[in-house]
């Protein structure tokens, strides 16, 4: 039989999978639908118009929660809202998002959505944005720090 247990990020701490405060749950997952209906017609008024007043960038924050689970929910919240997508996730607590243009990170250069879910795992969290590139910045702008993980490419032997 599997475990819904998964240990801390930032501590020895165990966490059981589905703990979390329920009515604080439900009440997240209405604000994120609201959230959702919000953005979905903002990004259908920029897809319809003819002045598209897109300026797409890519947003560093770091928000350290120790529950993995509440990185998860946040990962697939800032995804779920259309005009944002999360990038990836760093070891750190450092997420890289995407969005079409500045009313769409808001939320996310604010701490909001970061805020309410560590409020519903009942966790206090180092929120900081890290930095803000435009997409026509990003290849000029050196982003060392965050950008250097290493990926090693598995070889397929051919002689097989």
């Amino acid at each position: 039989m599997g475990s819904l247990r998964i240990g801390g990020l930032k501590s020895n701490r165990t966490y059981f999978i589905l703990h979390a405060n329920y009515p604080k749950l439900i009440i997240y997952f209405m604000w994120l639908i609201k959230e959702v209906v919000k953005s979905a017609a903002d990004v259908s008024k920029i897809v319809l118009s003819h002045n598209m007043g897109l300026e797409p960038h890519v947003v560093w924050f770091k928000a350290d929660y120790d529950n993995p689970a509440a990185r998860a929910i946040l990962a697939n919240s800032i995804t779920l809202t259309p005009g944002t997508v999360t990038i990836d996730i760093y070891d750190s607590g450092v997420f890289s998002v995407h969005a079409l243009n500045r009313d769409f990170s808001e939320g996310l250069l604010t701490g909001k959505m970061q805020n309410r879910i560590a409020k519903l795992y009942g966790e206090t969290i180092d929120y900081k944005v890290i930095d803000v590139v435009t997409d026509y910045d990003y290849r000029e702008k050196e982003v060392v720090e965050l950008t250097s993980k290493r990926f090693k490419r598995r070889r397929k032997n051919r002689d097989a």
